[in-house]
């Protein structure tokens, strides 16, 4: 059983990851839902490049049939 992480705005998302990447370069940030995660894509360089740091580390979750193929 997975629990869906609580939704979050991406301003929250840029924040956190961008914290993690200053304070624990050695953790991985929290789990986000792909709905916040995956607008940031389109967004500015900091959303663009928290939501790749994001995928790349595999910490989107993906609800049932929504994951990526």
């Amino acid at each position: 059983m997975t629990v869906t992480p609580p939704p979050c705005n991406g301003a929250v998302i840029v924040g956190v990851v961008e914290a993690f990447a200053r304070h624990w370069p050695h953790l991985k940030p929290p789990m986000f839902r792909a709905d916040d995660v995956l607008p940031l894509l389109a967004g500015n360089d900091r959303e663009y490049n928290a939501a790749s740091a994001l995928l790349e580390a595999e910490r989107v979750h993906y609800q049932p049939g929504q994951e990526p193929d």
